[in-house]
Formats: structure tokens, C-alpha cells, sequence
């Protein structure tokens, strides 16, 4: 792993997540729900839309195409912003969020989803590397 590659995983799982939650935004609204202990993580989900999850992937697959590594890092980076979310929630009421550990295997296998285009073109270019001109 070198850190190039970590460091263009993590700006490139940033900017799907900002793509995510902004076209997200800006299509569906924000909805917090009836529930006050309960509006980060509702008003963020609301925001997940066929629209945006399209967008989300298609800026995957255009950046992550020859970096299996960036791949791996972008998966970890893009659900920060609703674990976070669900974070300051529990903080807030410890009662919140009990099935915390089902939350975060659906959002993280979420992100492999929507990564799963992406890595599938990563690993061909990392495992059948083009030819060098000599």
C-alpha cells in the first residue's frame, strides 16, 4: 500500500459521499422523521435516492478504475458520514441505536455495493496490467 493510493481512496470516497448526500439533497429534501432522537441518521437515509446512489457509483467508477487499494480505502471512507451521524446520536441518548452493530454491517455492505463496479475494473487493471512500450 503506498500512500498515494490511500490518500486519492480517501479524497475519492469524500467525493462520493458529498455526491451521494448532495444530489441527495437537492432531489428528495431533507426529512428528519418523528423521532428527535433519531434525525441525523433519518434525515441523512432520506437523502439515499435511485438518483443518487447512480450518481454515487458512476463517480466511482470513472475514479477508481486502475487503484485497487483507493478502492479498498474509498469502501471505508464513504458511509463516515452516517456512522458518525448514528455516533452523536448515542452519544446524545445512550438508549438510541441498539442494534448498532446491524446498522453498521448494512451500511458498510451498502458502500461494497456500491463499490463493487468500481473493483471489479480495479482488480482486471491491477491483476492484467497493459503493456509497456518500449
Amino acid at each position: 500500500m503506498n500512500k498515494p493510493s490511500i490518500l486519492s481512496g480517501v479524497l475519492i470516497g469524500s467525493l462520493a459521499s458529498a455526491v451521494l448526500f448532495g444530489s441527495g439533497r437537492v432531489l428528495y429534501g431533507w426529512d428528519a422523521g418523528d423521532s428527535p432522537s433519531y434525525e441525523l441518521s433519518n434525515g441523512l437515509s432520506a437523502l439515499i435516492g435511485p438518483v443518487s446512489i447512480l450518481a454515487c457509483a458512476a463517480v466511482l467508477l470513472l475514479l477508481l478504475r486502475h487503484s485497487l487499494t483507493a478502492s479498498v480505502v474509498s469502501t471505508c471512507v464513504l458511509p463516515i458520514p452516517i456512522l458518525f451521524a448514528i455516533f452523536l446520536e448515542m452519544a446524545r441518548d445512550s438508549t438510541s441505536h441498539n442494534l448498532f452493530p446491524f446498522e453498521l454491517m448494512i451500511y458498510i455492505s451498502g458502500s461494497m455495493a456500491l463499490h463493487f463496479p468500481a473493483l471489479l475494473v480495479a482488480s482486471y487493471y491491477h491483476f492484467h496490467p497493459e503493456p509497456q512500450e518500449s
